[in-house]
């Protein structure tokens, strides 16, 4: 079995809305892992934060994590989700060590997750979902995407 590795540095920039930033567009079906680093720190109103699939005007199909406050994370903290469309996992560097295991029953790991285009959409996006007050926000998150392509026409680019 081959995994690939794509990643994409997003740059959080909204003003004063909610919206979806998209990470990667993905045609064809795959099963994947996806983590976020924050690379830049959060500003100070980063709230209702998700990871989901969109269709190709932003719709969401699924969640692939439920919502969290992300405001003013620093650089170095790793976002994650341990269960399809459960809490996202956050481990600041400020506040925990690397070995911190999240708390939750389920501590077996990053979830695994299969998509697959509708009948009627040649692509989707993972897309990373918040709401700001800022104007405009700031900060930046590098995803990181292990991905299996689960059929020949299966390929993913960085948005």
């Amino acid at each position: 079995m081959i995994f690939n590795l794509s990643t994409n540095v997003i740059t959080t920039n909204l003003n004063n809305t909610t919206g979806n930033i998209n990470i990667f567009k993905v045609t064809g079906s795959i099963a994947f892992l996806l983590w976020g680093e924050i690379t830049t720190g959060l500003s100070s109103a980063h709230t209702v934060a998700s990871m989901k699939v969109t269709d190709a005007v932003g719709t969401g199909i699924t969640n692939l994590s439920a919502t969290a406050t992300l405001s003013s994370l620093t650089a170095g903290s790793v976002i994650f989700t341990m269960s399809s469309g459960g809490a996202m996992q956050i481990l600041n560097i400020t506040t925990q060590s690397a070995t911190t295991q999240p708390a939750g029953t389920n501590t077996r790991g990053i979830c695994k997750f299969v998509v697959t285009p509708k009948n009627t959409d040649t692509f989707y996006y993972i897309a990373h979902r918040y709401t700001t007050t800022d104007a405009p926000s700031s900060g930046a998150i590098k995803y990181s995407l292990m991905w299996h392509a689960l059929d020949a026409t299966a390929t993913v680019v960085a948005q």
